[in-house]
Parts: C-alpha cells; sequence; structure tokens
C-alpha cells in the first residue's frame, strides 16, 4: 500500500516512489488518490481500467482535480450523484453538449428532452466505481466520510420486462 501523496513513477523499468510537494502543504488531491486507489488495485484488468476512466473524469471535473477528498461533504456526494442521474447518454458525443462543463451538459440535455443514462450505467459504470474510491479512501484514513455511500439509482422496469422472451421461431433455431 502506499501513503497519501505518494507518487509513482516508472523510469527504465524502475520505480520511483516519493511524495509530492502539493500532498506535502495541502493533504491529498483527487488526481492523487485515483492514482494510489488504482495502483492498489493491480490486479483490475485492463477492462476494469478503462470502466473507471468516465467516472473519475466527473469526478475530477465536478470537484476539481486538486480537491482535497476529506473535504467533500456529503450534500456534495448528493449534488455528484444528481448530476450524474441527470447525464445525457453519450454526452461527450453529442454535438450540442461539445465543450460544456458537466453541469452545464445536464441543463442543456434537460433543456434539448435528452435521455438519460439508465439506471443500471448510473449505479455500475458510476456511481460503483466513486463509491469505491472513497470507500477505499476511507480505509487508508485520508476521509472520514464516503461522501456517496448508498446513493443509487432504483431501476423502474423490472428484470423480466427488459426483453421479450424468445419467439418459438427464435427457440426452434437456437435448436
Amino acid at each position: 500500500r502506499y501513503g497519501a501523496g505518494v507518487l509513482l513513477k516508472h523510469t527504465n523499468g524502475a520505480t520511483v516512489v516519493g511524495v509530492s510537494a502539493r500532498h506535502a502543504q495541502n493533504g491529498i488531491g483527487l488526481i492523487e488518490a485515483r492514482d494510489s486507489y488504482v495502483a492498489d488495485n493491480e490486479g483490475w484488468s485492463v477492462a476494469t481500467l478503462k470502466g473507471t476512466v468516465a467516472p473519475f473524469r466527473i469526478l475530477h471535473e465536478f470537484f476539481g482535480e486538486d480537491r482535497n477528498p476529506a473535504t467533500i461533504t456529503r450534500d456534495e456526494g448528493r449534488a455528484l450523484y444528481a448530476a450524474v442521474r441527470g447525464l445525457p447518454t453519450n454526452y461527450t458525443k453529442r454535438k450540442a453538449l461539445k465543450g460544456l462543463t458537466l453541469v452545464e451538459a445536464v441543463a442543456k440535455g434537460q433543456e434539448l428532452g435528452l435521455p438519460t443514462l439508465l439506471a443500471k450505467t448510473v449505479n455500475d459504470t458510476y456511481m460503483t466505481f466513486i463509491s469505491g474510491a472513497f470507500r477505499w479512501a476511507v480505509q487508508e484514513g485520508w476521509t472520514t466520510l464516503n461522501p456517496v455511500d448508498g446513493l443509487s439509482m432504483v431501476d423502474e422496469v423490472a428484470a423480466e420486462d427488459k426483453r421479450d422472451p424468445f419467439t418459438v421461431d427464435q427457440i426452434n433455431t437456437l435448436f
């Protein structure tokens, strides 16, 4: 495990460990916390690592990269959750939302009536990683609060209603 403010640099195959100057003055920032969290989970697959990109981008944009996780309140966690719930689908790819901040994209998406992320995406893609990172920061002693703990979206569509059952023709084709 790496303590608060530890930086890992890989140079010619060697790992150099050091403490950032900013941490020594102000405490851990979200970027350093993210890097340490990912380093502490070295067994993650490439797919899992790719899955962290969007949630951490949202987290950094919402709070700022240098924000100390210990200063984020429950109310701010709820505001982040509300923003994630309001994100339009594929918001980074939509021309109408290009160049907008997260909060601006949510507002513009509502104004345009764009569809928002599904509950599964909000919960499994965004909130799971964000909450996991804060839970890890609590374990590391970098904060005492997970500001998004327990915040998850209820899926209003029952699992059996999400897809139609196979037709007789489809079943015959399968067999």
